[in-house]
């Protein structure tokens, strides 16, 4: 669970820098209609594979666990985990703050150059 927490820190502001960056960019160029869709692609990928993975789960882990089976000792549940081969440690790139920041930097630096583009 940790790793999908540094994952999902390092993958997030990329997102925000590769859809919402362009979309702030065009300001005056349709970005309602880029925003609109990639949220709804984002809203739909999510419903769509939670969908997918709770139907998955109620028709598959059925046949594998027996009742009972998964019986812990709730004081230490750690001590039933397995360790994996390795593990890789990936420290995000930039936090969240830095990378709104640098976000908006960039697009208002972008946007008040009279030629377009960076000078």
């Amino acid at each position: 669970m940790v790793s999908l927490v540094i994952f999902l820190n390092f993958v997030i502001p990329l997102i925000i820098v590769g859809f919402v960056a362009p979309g702030i960019g065009d300001l005056g160029d349709g970005a309602g209609k880029l925003l609109a869709v990639t949220a709804g692609l984002a809203y739909g990928s999510t419903i769509i594979s939670g969908s997918i993975a709770y139907f998955t789960a109620s028709t598959v882990l059925p046949k594998f666990l027996q009742e009972g089976s998964l019986v812990v000792d709730a004081a230490n549940p750690e001590e039933a985990l397995l360790s994996g081969f390795f593990n890789v440690d990936m420290p995000p790139i930039f936090g969240g703050n830095d990378c709104s920041f640098n976000c908006f930097y960039h697009r208002i630096r972008y946007c008040c150059n009279k030629g377009g583009g960076y000078a």
